[in-house]
């Protein structure tokens, strides 16, 4: 996905199925969360989340 240079976004992150955590291992609060980034021109940005099982609303 290509976004502008210097420009404050959220990436948001929804699941009602499984539950997310941060690639450290602390679970994210809710079924979901935003992760705030500011993109620099010529560098890449990655982000790392873990699925660690079904959620209690899962079917």
């Amino acid at each position: 996905m290509v976004i502008p240079a210097d420009v404050p976004f959220s990436l948001w992150l929804i699941s009602r199925d499984v539950a997310l955590a941060q690639a450290g291992g602390a679970a994210l609060a809710g079924p979901a969360a935003t992760v705030p980034f500011e993109a620099v021109a010529g560098q890449d940005q990655s982000f790392t989340f873990t699925l660690v099982g079904p959620t209690a609303h899962a079917q």
